[in-house]
């Protein structure tokens, strides 16, 4: 079972003047009782929460520029030649996303409810908010007890939230004609241009050592990579 409400914004510019842009922003929330089941007498109550997919924030940019320079431009239409082709042709393109953080589960290590399923929740006993989260430490650690023997924990489902994402992904094109039906395009591209660390979700066992510590990036967001690309159209 799952329940969804949502709102979102689109803003649209379609291409005038060598610029379009497309936004959207979207706030919702998820919720559903998928997941390990801690209870499996009491599966609503056991596995109730927030989505594995839930996003409240959610935001999307992609922009195109054709740079207005060159021929049928204001500036540099008189060039002809070789300098008319260095100069026209090129456009700018960016790409913009970023979410709030995802939900994930508190663990622990033991079986306390001697179920043998090792899907056991601990006690939530205190605030698990720390006022400035880092990798070190995402979240405290000390808001968690484990439970007696032969019982569950009362800490609910993905109710811990993650880092948050943005990533920007840019690329600089030049397009050149050449003769009458051929076209050379030049690509540079530079993923993740800002070398925005995204961070994946902390070591949720609340009774280990490192419990609320980061330690890999999210995967599919790697450091910053830049390529070159040739393409010829005809």
């Amino acid at each position: 079972m799952s329940i969804y409400h949502g709102g979102s914004i689109k803003v649209e510019k379609r291409l005038s003047q060598g610029l379009s842009v497309l936004t959207n922003y979207t706030f919702s929330k998820m919720i559903d009782n998928v997941g390990n089941v801690e209870d499996s007498h009491n599966i609503v109550r056991s596995t109730r929460g927030l989505s594995d997919y839930d996003n409240r924030h959610r935001f999307s940019l992609s922009s195109v520029y054709q740079i207005p320079i060159g021929k049928g431009h204001p500036i540099g239409a008189g060039l002809h030649g070789a300098p008319a082709m260095l100069v026209s042709g090129w456009e700018i393109n960016g790409v913009v996303q970023a979410r709030s953080g995802q939900p994930f589960n508190p663990t622990i290590t033991t079986d306390t409810s001697n179920t043998g399923e090792n899907k056991d929740r601990p006690n939530l006993v205190g605030d698990w908010h720390v006022a400035h989260p880092t990798p070190q430490q995402w979240f405290n650690p000390a808001a968690f007890q484990t439970p007696a023997a032969g019982t569950f924990g009362n800490a609910g489902r993905n109710i811990l939230i993650g880092p948050s994402l943005s990533n920007f992904d840019v690329s600089l094109v030049k397009n050149t004609k050449v003769g009458e039906s051929a076209t050379v395009q030049f690509r540079l591209e530079a993923f993740n241009a800002l070398n925005h660390a995204n961070l994946d979700i902390p070591n949720a066992q609340t009774n280990t050592a490192n419990a609320g510590r980061i330690t890999n990036t999210l995967a599919g967001f790697d450091a910053r990579q830049i390529q070159f690309g040739l393409k010829i159209a005809y």
